[in-house]
């Protein structure tokens, strides 16, 4: 059972309300699976596959990174029967042993995923809660003298909560997107890993949780009046619109994880069946998630969170199905389609970080460096390395912005830049100055509050290098276009440019060595 943290001046349920998600509820969900379970089962497929030197190496390194991770820190276990698991893969795949190294490989790697995604929303919420019991002490000793300091007090309170639920979104949307990825191999494998589902930390996303919650909602009933009125008025089966014909496929989908001996693999085997459900089990959860309200996990990787992602999902579903894209007009079996999309899935991940790399590295990061970076965002964290180039990049935008600014201001119509500009282009170039000036500067105290949540930085510390970096880009930024105008336009532009991103160098080093000073070191 959740307990929440004690406070004297508001709860942690008000903090969530007002926060828009309750982080301590998101964690604790993410705290019931159960890695060391996984583990165990990844053990025993290890053992009784036959041993592949690529997958053994993968296996090694998934090992290393599920024991750095793990550490049992609450009571909660969900035992997987490893033995009757492994003898029914392995009787299925009998003529394929190798595949049960592969199936090995996918639950370690998803053992140490799940271990780093509870290690670190475990790690946030300890944050958290240190940080509001210390605003909670503040209330009691300064508004006693000075009451409207409370206000004050409450949003700060609200906003870390807001922060550390973003992050825990981005942990656990993180996982679940790693999760998917190692279901839809196992499958592909040969197993349908439904032993997980009670350990996995991602509660209701069983085929049976998906089926009952589409039931529930009462969206099942609608569907099936929907498909009886379709069938009176289309005797011939032909006339269906695009929500009868969804209803009706939604219907087949519970009836396979429901009563699989009259679903879509009614004359397959157990397997088949087994199969059937949990892909059927996928398509209602998109169902629910898309239709689903309130805050919901994101994806560091592909961009938006769960819903846009389900949303993405049931549209490609249902183009795959229709034959309505240009790669593929052939009519696929739902089954097929879903089965495809989530192998694009897996690879349009792969190929995103991938990509990720490519770019730090043409920017001078490291092999090493730029795969650490793409790890970190795979899940859910942002590395030290990326926060410093972020900044970096600010200090950029900074000075780029107060130049383009500046440059609107004092450059006439006509041939500026060997460009031909026009009033308009000139106003554009002003706008944009301005936008990437708030941008700089609003990047800069998110990248600097984020460090000093996580303890690299003190809240003076961090306060007195943005001051120092911002007021540095503006001053020397200024200097530069002022020393840069007897050279017209383009001397502005270039010595404002050079001048404002030195000054935020200079600035926040300048304020790192001062605080050094007055701190002692």
């Amino acid at each position: 059972m959740l307990t929440y943290p004690q406070f004297e001046h508001f709860t942690a349920q008000e903090l969530a309300g007002q926060a828009g998600g309750d982080p301590w509820q998101m964690n604790a969900e993410l705290q019931t699976g159960d890695p060391a379970s996984i583990n165990s089962l990844a053990d025993a497929f290890h053992q009784a596959g036959a041993r592949v030197k690529d997958a053994d190496d993968q296996f090694t390194a998934a090992k290393k990174q599920f024991e750095d991770s793990y550490s049992r820190n609450n009571g909660t276990q969900h035992p997987i029967n490893d033995g009757a698991e492994v003898q029914k893969v392995s009787a299925a795949l009998a003529k394929h042993p190798e595949e049960l190294t592969k199936i090995a490989v996918d639950l370690e790697q998803t053992a140490a995923a799940l271990a780093m995604a509870q290690r670190e929303s475990a790690e946030m919420i300890d944050a958290l809660d240190e940080h509001l019991h210390a605003v909670d002490e503040e209330i009691s000793t300064e508004c006693s003298d000075a009451p409207w300091l409370m206000v004050g007090f409450h949003n700060e309170a609200v906003e870390v909560t807001k922060t550390a639920l973003d992050h825990i979104e981005n942990i656990q949307g993180a996982y679940a997107d790693q999760l998917r990825g190692a279901e839809t191999a196992m499958i592909a494998s040969g197993y349908v890993p439904d032993g997980l589902d009670a350990g996995d930390g991602i509660p209701g996303d069983s085929p049976q949780d998906s089926a009952s919650k589409y039931d529930t909602s009462g969206q099942r009933a609608k569907d099936q009046a929907l498909v009886d009125k379709a069938k009176r008025e289309h005797a011939n089966g032909l006339g269906w619109d695009l929500d009868e014909t969804e209803a009706q496929r939604r219907l087949a989908d519970y009836a396979s994880v429901t009563d699989p001996s009259n679903g879509a693999a009614k004359w397959g085997d157990a397997h088949a069946k087994d199969e059937a459900a949990r892909l059927a089990g996928e398509r209602l959860a998109d169902f629910n998630m898309a239709n689903s309200v309130g805050p919901v996990g994101k994806d560091p990787v592909l961009g938006g969170d769960m819903r846009d992602r389900a949303n993405r999902r049931l549209l490609l579903q249902r183009q795959l199905e229709d034959a309505q894209l240009d790669w593929s007009q052939i009519p696929m079996h739902a089954d097929d389609a879903t089965r495809r999309m989530d192998q694009l899935e897996v690879q349009d991940r792969a190929a995103a970080l991938t990509r990720l790399q490519e770019q730090l590295q043409a920017n001078g990061v490291s092999p090493e460096g730029a795969a650490k970076v793409a790890d970190g965002i795979a899940h859910g964290v942002i590395p030290q390395e990326f926060l410093d180039e972020t900044k970096r990049t600010g200090k950029n935008m900074e000075g780029m912005g107060e130049i383009l600014k500046r440059f609107s201001e004092e450059a006439p119509p006509g041939n500026a830049l060997g460009i031909t500009l026009s009033d308009g282009d000139i106003e554009s170039l002003g706008k944009v100055g301005k936008t990437l000036g708030r941008a700089s500067s609003a990047l800069e105290i998110g990248m600097t509050l984020y460090e000093v949540a996580n303890g690299d930085k003190t809240l003076v510390q961090g306060t007195m290098d943005v001051g120092a970096s911002m007021g540095g880009a503006w001053a020397l930024g200024q200097a530069g276009v002022f020393l840069g105008a007897p050279a017209g336009p383009v001397g502005s532009f270039v010595l404002g440019s050079v001048g404002a991103i030195a000054g935020g160098v200079a600035g926040e080093k300048g304020a790192d060595a001062l605080y050094k000073y007055l701190a002692g070191e």
